[in-house]
């Protein structure tokens, strides 16, 4: 139960931020209206077809020229997870001891190991004598 609310609260804490985008990207497109004359900082240029999208951009903090860059100590929890280079290993492994024989009737598989040493690995034997 404790990893599962663990799990939930984790998630819930993910999902705020994209929550927060897609709700004000709602509210703005059904309010265009209303935010380019309370809130439009270029209204006095129609020619920059601006449409409110300028107070878009600082609400939703997409606007960096005039944010101080943060410090690496101000780092937010949640993008420490987001890795910033992203290389992909291939090794090549060798090629498996165990053979794959298909068998004529009924399409039985059968494996036959090589190159392991199976008579030093068997069952105890009793001797009945």
């Amino acid at each position: 139960m404790p990893k599962k609310l663990l799990a939930i609260t984790f998630f819930l804490l993910i999902a705020v931020r994209p929550a927060y985008t897609v709700s004000y990207l709602l509210y703005f497109q059904l309010n265009v209206d209303v935010i380019i004359q309370k809130y439009c900082i270029n209204k006095d240029k129609p020619q920059m077809h601006c449409n409110g999208k300028c107070h878009l951009m600082q609400k939703l903090n997409f606007d960096t020229e005039n944010t101080p860059t943060p410090n690496r100590a101000a780092v937010s929890f949640l993008e420490a997870f987001f890795p910033l280079y992203y290389q992909s290993n291939e090794t090549s492994l060798p090629k498996p001891f165990v053979k794959i024989i298909l068998l004529p009737n009924f399409n039985i598989l059968h494996f036959e190991t090589s190159g392991f040493i199976n008579k030093i690995y068997h069952p105890p034997q009793v001797f009945i004598s």
